[in-house]
């Protein structure tokens, strides 16, 4: 697992701050055949979580995950 990955929280899902450098829209998911949870795992990290604001459907969906869990 990537440190970056690692050290990513429930907060800097909450908090948009996941360290992606790029949007990722429900938009562009939506045509998604394979897990969004899966894709969520192939955006690369950046920044390190917690440093820089993005807004990304990707945290919102991986907050929706966790709590279907």
């Amino acid at each position: 697992m990537d440190d970056k990955l690692a050290a990513m929280s429930i907060e800097d899902l909450l908090t948009m701050r996941v360290g992606h450098a790029a949007e990722t829209s429900g938009a562009i998911w939506r045509g998604i055949e394979s897990s969004w949870t899966a894709e969520f795992f192939k955006i690369p990290i950046v920044y390190p979580p917690g440093t820089t604001y993005m807004y990304t459907s990707a945290a919102s969906y991986m907050l929706s995950a966790i709590l279907t869990r």
